[in-house]
Parts: structure tokens; sequence; C-alpha cells
């Protein structure tokens, strides 16, 4: 078996401002907003602002790592260490915003870069892209709406 690296980016803008978004998803330690999470456990008296926080999603599905937080370039980064879904390797993933200035709203790009069997890696990729980072994205955009009263667009 050979492995082959991709990368999935996916970004939107939200109706929110950026310090609104990064308030949202800066706290490693509660991605509810996620709808793949259905639970979002710190290890180790881990907090959600310090990086080498290890959180187990779901029950021991997966173990992310966050490696880094920066709150002026409102950048948060990750890896994923163990995991029953998606099947990959050396995953190393990044989600920065950006304002936009036309009506105060908030650019996320979210990308990810990791090994999987060649055979399969452009599905995975399609469904990492599909399943992991277009759903959470939406329900970022629902939590916001909820929270800013601005509509989900």
């Amino acid at each position: 078996m050979s492995d082959a690296t991709r990368t999935v980016l996916r970004s939107t803008v939200v109706d929110a401002p950026v310090d609104a978004v990064w308030a949202v998803i800066r706290d490693f330690g509660d991605w509810s907003w996620f709808p793949a999470v259905e639970s979002n456990v710190l290890l180790a008296d881990g907090r959600g602002d310090r990086p080498q926080s290890v959180r187990d999603l779901n029950g021991g599905a997966a173990h992310e790592r966050l490696l880094g937080l920066d709150d002026d370039a409102h950048v948060i980064t990750y890896t994923l260490d163990t995991a029953v879904w998606p099947p990959v390797r050396n995953y190393l993933a990044q989600i920065s915003l950006h304002r936009v200035t036309d009506g105060d709203c908030a650019f996320i790009h979210w990308t990810a870069t990791f090994d999987t069997d060649a055979a399969e890696a452009d599905q995975v990729a399609a469904a990492v892209g599909s399943a992991v980072y277009e759903a959470a994205l939406e329900g970022l955009r629902a939590r916001l709406a909820a929270t800013t009263g601005r509509e989900a667009s």
C-alpha cells in the first residue's frame, strides 16, 4: 500500500464580525457547533486555549491536539493524533479568519493536509471536505446566527 498526500480546503464568508467568530472557534474544548461532534472532552487537565491540549471526540473516536492558537492573527492549528475515521495519517489542520470590510463579515479559511492510502486518496479527501469541513461550517454559521442575531447566509 502506498501513501498519497492530499490537501483539503474549504472557505466561506459568514455574516458575523471576526471577533464573534473567533470567540466561538478559539475554544478547543467546546466545538459543540460542529454537527459531527457529539462529545468534546479535554484530557489531562487541558484547557481549550492552551497549546498541546488534547481533546477526545465522541467517546474516543478521535483525539485531536491543539498546536497553536494566535488571538491576534485569528488562527488555530491542530493535528489529529488518532481517529476511527477518516483513515488518515500526519493530519495537520488550520483555521484562519480574516475581516471582510464590506458588511463587517468574516472570511473563514480551513485547510488540512494529510496522508492516506493512494488507492482511496481522492475519495477520502472529498469525504473530509464535505462530511467534515462543509458540515462544520454550516454548524458554525447556524451558531453564529443564533448568537449574533444576524441571519445565516
